[in-house]
């Protein structure tokens, strides 16, 4: 059952981590520049699948051609950063007004597959010019930094849904308000089922496009339950531990 881990850039134009995240040319060369086949292969030892959208493969929003693909393409990605004025300073860092292309990247300590991806995406984006220092903290305080401190520059987290696609949460204007899953700040006014999957493409050509929080890849897991539990209706996002499909979840006798 696929759940989803991605990272996000703070996009608060008062933040240093938003001037230079602004033009979304930046946010599209740093995804160009990841290798995410290797990171599901390295990382996840195969048990992932490369996202091409902010919804997975197995929701019925999905939408299998995206407006823009972002294979791993590193002359792409230099392109990208020399248009948007970047250019590779003395010490090979990136620099456009006076601000360099430098940021630090948190996630949970303890996570060792995360703590492996902020590797490789600072390997990555250092091979373009760009400087991103991990820095690891307590859980507790991410989610802080996330829902009310903001003052991170990139964060990388996992998340899971129920059946219904609306990620509303981490998407929409309203949330970008402490306490909201907004945290990066991320802000666009365009945002019967067969109407909601048109929106849904119409948000995921708009998410393709903007890219203020890619979705690296799409998590696998197995989940077993014994023949007497009823009931159970997996989510296109899901992880054990939230468990949004208990409560239809009902035991038989077993006879």
């Amino acid at each position: 059952m696929p759940t989803f881990t991605f990272y996000a850039y703070n996009l608060n134009p008062d933040t240093k981590a938003g001037k230079l995240f602004a033009d979304k040319a930046v946010r599209q060369a740093l995804l160009f520049a990841l290798n995410r086949q290797q990171i599901v292969d390295a990382v996840f030892f195969g048990h992932g699948k490369v996202a091409n959208s902010v919804e997975p493969p197995t929701s019925w929003a999905y939408k299998d051609k995206p407006k823009i693909l972002y294979t791993f393409d590193k002359a792409k990605a230099e392109s990208l950063l020399d248009g948007a004025g970047w250019a590779k300073g003395a010490d090979g860092i990136r620099a456009k007004g006076g601000l360099k292309l430098k940021f630090d990247m948190i996630t949970n300590a303890g996570n060792k597959q995360r703590e492996s991806m902020l590797q490789v995406m600072q390997q990555s984006w250092k091979d373009i010019g760009v400087e991103a220092t991990p820095s690891l903290i307590q859980f507790p305080q991410l989610v802080s930094q996330i829902v009310n401190i903001r003052t991170f520059d990139v964060f990388l987290v996992g998340f899971n849904w129920s059946n219904d696609p609306d990620e509303a949460p981490l998407y929409h204007s309203r949330n970008t308000v402490a306490g909201g899953f907004n945290g990066a700040d991320f802000k666009n006014d365009q945002l019967d089922k067969a109407k909601r999957k048109q929106l849904y493409e119409q948000f995921q050509d708009i998410m393709s496009e903007e890219v203020p929080s890619p979705v690296v890849l799409f998590n696998t897991g197995i989940y077993g339950w014994n023949k007497r539990v009823q009931g159970t209706d997996f989510g296109s996002f899901n992880q054990f531990g939230s468990r949004p499909w208990a409560h239809s979840v009902w035991v038989t006798d077993g006879k």
